[in-house]
């Protein structure tokens, strides 16, 4: 039987996959200058479900199994904190997320609006940081990532993605 940890690692991968696909529409519609609020939505809700089923199983994981007591290491103590915590502002962000442009249209100027925009730039915070520590992690638990040395050289390359993606969406958040 397939562990909760594997399932909760399949769906990591899929939702990032999913919103890699979300993320480049928004991306593209913005340098083009056209944006189309039914296909962003879509492609959202298509990361909706999956999503939902991983916050469920990490819940899961870390409450009633108690995955967070097997750790041995004071390095992944360190990268566990920084996924739960990145998970926990995701949570609480990701209204806001969903609403950000209605929230900026009722909102165009004012300390209302600098608050929106920076709730939007720590939303991205949480999100690249949960995703620079997630993938690494899911690739180990479903046995692709073998080597402690792999692992490092991807955590590099996940990091220096991650802070350049951030950089590229701070740009458009910034700009709209």
């Amino acid at each position: 039987m397939i562990s909760i940890k594997k399932i909760n690692a399949i769906l990591t991968l899929f939702v990032m996959a999913a919103l890699a696909i979300h993320a480049g529409y928004q991306t593209v519609s913005y340098a083009i200058m056209y944006y189309n609020p039914v296909v962003s939505m879509i492609l959202g809700y298509i990361i909706l479900i999956p999503l939902v089923c991983h916050i469920i199983l990490s819940i899961i994981s870390v409450l009633i199994l108690h995955d967070s007591k097997t750790i041995a290491y004071c390095r992944l103590n360190a990268a566990i904190l920084v996924q739960r915590i990145s998970a926990v502002l995701l949570l609480c962000l990701f209204p806001v997320h969903i609403q950000i442009f209605e929230l900026l249209q009722s909102h165009p100027t004012g300390l209302c609006f600098i608050l929106i925009k920076a709730a939007e730039i720590l939303f991205y915070v949480a999100l690249f940081a949960h995703i620079s520590v997630s993938f690494p992690r899911s690739l180990i638990t479903l046995g692709i990532l073998k080597r402690i040395e792999s692992k490092k050289r991807l955590d590099r390359i996940i990091w220096i993605l991650c802070s350049l993606l951030f950089i590229v969406v701070n740009r458009f958040i910034i700009m709209v």
